[in-house]
């Protein structure tokens, strides 16, 4: 075997073991038994990823060594304070902004791989460790030195990435995958805390969506070249939004029948030019407290005695929900699920003026889902990631971008719509991104026209 192979061999080996680390990492900290405080292991976790997180970047290092833009990194005498402002200016000089923090954080996780190996510490060293807030005591590693030797790892990473392509470099090249691999074993995320990443519960379909965005982030930057790359993580990216609709949308019963029928009913409004008398998204549990101000504005509005009596009613209720417990400090809304739907039908007659054709029913479900849309539909990853990256990428799989593209552009016009309309008044109106639709609706014709 040539040089070159031995050090992709252990670079994929260092991929492999960041990988088992962080999950061995997760299920100790997750096990039903395990000290909640996970000290001693959250340690013993940080010591053998230092060990590993340097020698992965030592044998980048080498493997990029010949390459034009590592040629002044060649001073093997130099000290490791010396070594990295050389990568520094290697790296600044192939075009890529470095944070100064990140070097220096990865300087002191080496001086801490050195003290590991050589069983010694020295007083320089300690000195750079001490100045960026890691401990001198390898028993005083805990879960945020954890975050910031995967979050240096990662930028570490990522530097290299771009001195390579900006320097030339082909995507083919094979250096440039096992980088990728290298990345993705990390899966460093800035919203993690006492793990890398926590898959259970509420904080599942925050993985799933991560991975929709990390794919389209990947794609746009052209890092996957080979067909089999592509073919496993388009399942990746299918059962991921399975999953995330499921656990979020589809969970609710909400399915696209439901989503196309509340854009139907917002949707109506807009085209009337219907909008609330004022803010629709007040707080009603401090408007039921309030009940002189609640029939002042029914009167107002021309509402009869028995309508006043219904939202009376329903304010009444609404000073119950206020009062129990975990409830006691949450805000509520016309859609806010608490509020029973003929409840909170009554109290629309504040906001707005129903057209004929909808009933107030109709209104309130489609403000429900269209609320529950908003929250799951962070951004426009799957609209980007079905109907325009995948699609150019794996055209043999249209069916199934076609099926998760139509969901996602459904969900986009009705988060669109929705928020349109709650943020608007009378005197306010707001008007959905139609543009941007019709660029979305103008992909998923193409991709329906094969």
């Amino acid at each position: 075997m040539t040089n070159l192979d031995w050090l992709r061999e252990f670079i994929g080996a260092s991929a492999s073991d960041i990988t088992s680390l962080r999950q061995a990492r997760d299920a100790l900290l997750t096990h039903p038994k395990i000290d909640p405080r996970a000290v001693d292991a959250d340690a013993a976790m940080c010591r053998a990823l230092i060990l590993t997180a340097v020698t992965a970047v030592e044998r980048i290092i080498e493997a990029w060594r010949d390459e034009a833009f590592l040629q002044t990194y060649n001073d093997k005498d130099a000290s490791n304070g010396k070594k990295i402002a050389l990568l520094r200016n290697c790296l600044e000089a192939a075009g890529v902004a470095t944070n100064p923090d990140i070097l220096e954080d990865y300087l002191a996780i080496k001086y801490l791989r050195n003290t590991l190996v050589h069983l010694k510490w020295i007083e320089a060293q300690r000195q750079q460790i001490q100045q960026r807030d890691f401990p001198t005591d390898l028993r005083r590693l805990d879960h945020r030195h954890w975050m910031r030797i995967i979050a240096t790892l990662w930028h570490m990473l990522g530097y290299f990435s771009q001195a390579a392509l900006r320097t030339g470099i082909p995507l083919s090249d094979d250096r440039l995958m096992e980088m990728e691999d290298l990345e993705i074993a990390t899966e460093y995320s800035q919203q993690s805390r006492l793990v890398s990443l926590l898959l259970r519960g509420a904080e599942l379909p925050t993985a799933w969506w991560r991975n929709l965005e990390n794919l389209t982030d990947w794609i746009s930057r052209e890092l996957l070249v080979s067909a089999d790359e592509t073919s496993r993580l388009f399942s990746v990216a299918l059962d991921s939004w399975r999953l995330y609709l499921d656990a979020t949308l589809f969970g609710h019963q909400l399915g696209l029948e439901v989503v196309q029928k509340s854009i139907e009913t917002l949707e109506k409004f807009h085209a009337l030019r219907v909008y609330p008398r004022g803010r629709i998204g007040v707080d009603l549990r401090a408007l039921a407290r309030i009940p002189d101000d609640v029939r002042k504005v029914a009167k107002a509005v021309g509402l009869s005695p028995h309508e006043i009596e219904a939202i009376e009613r329903t304010c009444a209720t609404i000073r119950e929900i206020g009062d129990s417990g975990r409830e006691a400090n949450r805000r509520l809304t016309i859609w806010s699920v608490e509020i029973p739907p003929g409840g909170a039908a009554e109290l629309l007659r504040l906001f707005v003026s129903v057209p004929p054709g909808l009933s107030r029913e109709e209104v309130v479900v489609a403000l429900r889902v269209g609320s529950q849309v908003y929250k799951s539909l962070v951004n426009r990853a799957p609209l980007d990631l079905f109907l325009s990256q995948l699609p150019r990428l794996a055209p043999e799989r249209r069916a199934d971008c076609l099926e998760a593209g139509r969901t996602a552009l459904a969900m986009f016009k009705l988060r669109t719509t929705w928020y349109a309309w709650v943020e608007s008044d009378k005197d306010h109106p707001q008007q959905p991104p139609y543009e941007l639709w019709r660029h979305y609706e103008r992909l998923l014709k193409d991709l329906e026209a094969g």
